[in-house]
């Protein structure tokens, strides 16, 4: 690593199996000029070159058992990132309008379309209720405990397919996940006024909110009756 004019400090990681220092040039004809053991490839080491603005302190080796924690744990967070961020995979095939002579108008609604949702998340279905804003971003929570999020993918005003799904758990008032069974089974769906998602559960009968989907919950008091 080049050294910086001006003033600072560089760090620097050889990690085992990333980095091996060269071997060393061989003896000139003749022999001789061997002097020395050959370098040892040994336990990683991290080396920090301190430079001041004069003379530059020796390299000093420091322990590597933090280093190969510090390692690991990167290369976790690396191999773990695409799973957290990808969205989960989804196919829609749309279906057509069943019934015959039937209008695809009733008053205010038309009939877009129809699609049959497949995903190869083992999280997906038990869609229990759902929001569409103008948009067509489609929010939805389900009897497992989990919020849907999705794009339904409009041409020509019909509904032809969804892209972008992303599930994530519904949460208490702590913030830890939801144990699937009785205490997740969320059953009803609302926004209120000042934009947060209200959800109804069932079996465990109360009312909670939501500032966004995955986050803690907030208590909401159930109306009379």
């Amino acid at each position: 690593m080049a050294r910086s004019a001006g003033c600072g400090v560089h760090i620097r990681v050889h990690a085992e199996g990333l980095w091996r220092p060269p071997p060393p040039p061989p003896p000139p004809p003749g022999g001789g000029g061997g002097g020395g053991a050959p370098p040892r490839w040994g336990r990683p080491r991290t080396f920090r070159e301190g430079t001041t603005c004069g003379a530059s302190p020796p390299l000093q080796p420091s322990p590597a058992r933090g280093e190969g924690v510090l390692l690991a744990l990167l290369l976790a967070l690396l191999l773990a990132w695409p799973a957290l961020a990808d969205p989960a995979p989804v196919h829609g095939r749309a279906l057509p309008f069943a019934a015959e002579n039937a209008p695809d108008r009733i008053g205010p609604l038309r009939f877009a379309g129809a699609l049959h949702v497949t995903s190869g998340d083992r999280r997906f279905g038990g869609l229990s209720a759902m929001l569409v804003d103008r948009d067509f971003r489609m929010i939805a929570v389900g009897d497992t405990g989990s919020w849907f999020q999705a794009q339904l993918v409009m041409q020509d005003d019909r509904l032809v397919g969804i892209r972008d799904l992303d599930i994530a758990p519904l949460r208490d008032g702590s913030g830890q996940p939801l144990t699937r069974g009785w205490m997740a089974d969320a059953e009803s769906l609302a926004r209120l006024p000042d934009g947060r998602l209200v959800v109804g559960f069932e079996r465990w009968h109360r009312i909670r909110a939501y500032a966004r989907p995955g986050a803690a919950a907030e208590f909401f008091p159930a109306p009379p009756g």
